[in-house]
């Protein structure tokens, strides 16, 4: 009963701090400044949809344009310098003038919270 007890208190400690984390991600995001030369990706996804893939840079296309998304399901669009050996956005390059985000911490974070200024979603 005592390992029950120590388990269950463990486990509401790590909640706790996902929560706390998730939160303080979300305010540095909501007050960050974007960097001036983001460039608009849309997420394609994969070929097989089961193997869509926000966090793959290989499943986004240049955006023409800025997309009417609208909503907070998954990912439809991002902003993320483009990595020029690829033609690919660059996940791992910061995308706020502070350089505190990169673009994969933006991802994760609209996938947690929905979307945020780099991160627009769709139902």
């Amino acid at each position: 009963m005592k390992t029950v007890k120590i388990v269950i208190a463990c486990t509401l400690a790590v909640c706790i701090l996902n929560v706390i984390a998730g939160a303080s991600t979300s305010r540095k995001i909501e007050q960050s400044k974007p960097l001036a030369e983001l460039t608009q990706w849309d997420f394609v996804g994969a070929p097989n949809p089961a193997n869509d893939n926000p966090t793959d840079a290989s499943q986004y296309q240049k955006a023409d344009e800025p997309e009417n998304c609208g909503g907070a399901q998954e990912v439809c669009q991002i902003s993320a310098p483009e990595d020029p050996s690829t033609g690919k956005p660059d996940l791992t390059s910061f995308v706020d003038e502070d350089e505190t985000i990169t673009a994969l911490d933006a991802i994760n974070d609209a996938i947690a919270n929905g979307p945020n200024q780099y991160v627009s979603m769709r139902n």
